[in-house]
């Protein structure tokens, strides 16, 4: 047993609660089945997303809290899914920090498969159960991951952000606090989960460089794949910068592993090859 739903335990009344919510997407999914027309082809496409999902949706399996009520609620469709959280009190920071860890592993998990995803965190008013998702929390979790993620990461909405600092003013060392570890700021302004960071600060460092390895593999799959989609090429430059970001700012033995973008750049050929 999974337990009661927070959102109306007992199967009593439905409660509107203030919640930290994740809305997930899988990038270029619809792509992936539209190019594997026969049948063959989709079972594959099939086999390979479930063995994904299977793996990284034990990181939002939903557990138990006090009693019998249940920490938070999944919700799951073809290629999004709604994680919804209900918070204890508005300061919400224990209910974001581990929204952060859950969708950091979440995320790694679907990548180690071949499938990336770009997603956003809110904190709003929600409501779910096995029929319906309903809140302006996952209306504003929804327009940011649709219009403002746009790579594959997974970036906060403004209110969240604000949360975040207003968090962040609890530590006497801001720059020691776990959202430091957890979070990052892009070039463009808006924050998004470090979840290869996070790997490494929470599983520790053989963990860390496995999946470093797996993640290079898979991006450089992906650049090689779309180079003449530049629009899709764009998103994994995106993740491969985030790599050797990575890569560059945490521990000496990952420096190997960065990914050569020279070797993937798209070049400009002959009108007619000599």
């Amino acid at each position: 047993m999974l337990g009661q739903n927070p959102y109306r335990p007992n199967k009593g009344k439905q409660l509107l609660r203030h919640s930290v919510v994740a809305f997930v997407d899988l990038l270029g999914f619809k792509q992936q089945l539209e190019d594997a027309r026969e049948m063959p082809a989709q079972e594959q496409l099939l086999k390979r997303l479930s063995n994904a999902m299977k793996k990284a949706r034990r990181h939002l399996k939903p557990t138990k809290s006090l009693g019998s009520i249940r920490l938070w609620v999944l919700k799951s469709f073809t290629d999004n899914f709604v994680l919804g959280w209900p918070c204890l009190d508005d300061d919400a920071e224990g209910e974001l920090g581990s929204t952060f860890f859950r969708v950091a592993l979440f995320q790694a998990a679907l990548i180690e498969g071949g499938f990336f995803c770009r997603g956003a965190i809110s904190v709003g008013p929600l409501y779910m159960d096995n029929h319906m998702v309903f809140g302006s929390g996952l209306i504003d979790a929804y327009d940011a991951e649709s219009r403002l993620a746009r790579d594959p990461r997974i970036i906060l909405t403004e209110f969240a952000e604000a949360q975040v600092k207003h968090h962040v003013s609890y530590y006497s060392s801001p720059a020691e606090s776990p959202q430091q570890a957890y979070l990052l700021r892009d070039a463009d302004g808006y924050v998004f989960v470090n979840y290869l960071n996070i790997i490494l600060e929470e599983a520790g460092r053989n963990t860390f460089l496995r999946t470093l390895r797996i993640h290079r593999t898979q991006i450089e799959k992906k650049l090689s794949e779309h180079k003449t989609e530049p629009i899709h090429w764009n998103k994994y430059l995106w993740c491969a910068n985030y790599h050797n970001y990575v890569c560059t700012n945490s521990i000496s033995e990952a420096e190997r592993l960065s990914i050569d973008l020279v070797r993937f750049q798209p070049r400009p050929a002959a009108l007619i090859p000599e």
